[in-house]
């Protein structure tokens, strides 16, 4: 018997594709309100101090 989907579709393939999506992009382009509408990218940078920043 023929397997209906292509294995990149199977539900747990697709749930960690989606789970890392957001966590690599859409969290990190996201502003939060708890953070000054900044993305925590962009907040990570302004509360790092230049010592620990790299060179």
């Amino acid at each position: 018997m023929p397997k209906p989907y292509p294995e990149e579709f199977r539900q747990d393939v697709v749930r960690v594709a989606i789970v890392t999506w957001i966590e690599r992009t859409y969290h990190r382009r996201r502003r939060q309100a708890s953070l000054g509408r900044l993305t925590s990218v962009e907040f990570e940078i302004v509360m790092t101090t230049p010592a620990l920043r790299p060179a």
